[in-house]
């Protein structure tokens, strides 16, 4: 699960019309992400730079299903 708060504001003023204008942003967020089956989760590692969220999650070994012998009639 990802959690978070994104929180925006923009001030504009203008001295020769004598007005100031605020504009704010504001919320909160979360998002589930389903982990494929396998996942070792002591192996996911995440890091933020500049605002951008990157998740490293190793893509599990593949199992090895065991040959069956299928009788021919």
């Amino acid at each position: 699960m990802i959690k978070g708060e994104k929180k925006m504001e923009k001030k504009e003023e203008d001295k020769d019309r004598r007005y100031t204008r605020v504009e704010s942003s504001f919320g909160r967020f979360e998002r589930r992400i389903p982990l494929p089956e396998g996942v070792s989760r002591d192996q996911i590692k995440a890091k933020c730079t500049e605002g951008v969220l990157e998740v490293d999650i190793p893509r599990p070994a593949p199992r090895e299903q065991p040959a069956t012998a299928i009788p021919i009639e």
